[in-house]
């Protein structure tokens, strides 16, 4: 998949659900320290579709897209300076010029792959 050379920071990964009716939010990537937004994160709903990418400003890239249970997408969140774009399967499908405070120094570790219940990104279960 083509992703941008101004990218400071790319993240990216295959995924597929074996249940979309799952409310709660499944973590693809974490480093976040408290229940605000610092840090970072993406994460995703597998009943809405909504994808939420965290870097010290929240931002919904989409709002509500359909997946369709066992079947592989290829998911990029790229970040530069001055902008987040988050690609599905190659295809752009947003992009925001709001970016957050990148000096904030996180000491938490990094989860990957966290299936999230409650506060489990705060608490690194």
């Amino acid at each position: 998949w083509r992703v941008p050379a101004k990218a400071t920071a790319t993240f990216a990964c295959w995924f597929l659900f074996t249940d979309t009716t799952v409310t709660s939010a499944n973590c693809f990537f974490s480093e976040r320290t408290g229940t605000t937004s610092t840090g970072y994160s993406i994460f995703i709903y597998p009943s809405t579709g909504r994808i939420l990418v965290d870097d010290g400003v929240r931002w919904n890239f989409i709002s509500s897209m359909t997946f369709t249970q066992d079947v592989w997408y290829h998911l990029v969140v790229t970040r530069s300076p001055s902008e987040k774009k988050l690609y599905i399967n190659g295809e752009l499908k947003n992009s925001t010029n709001t970016v957050g405070n990148t000096s904030t120094i996180n000491t938490n570790g990094c989860l990957i792959g966290l299936a999230q219940t409650g506060t489990a990104l705060i608490t690194g279960n």
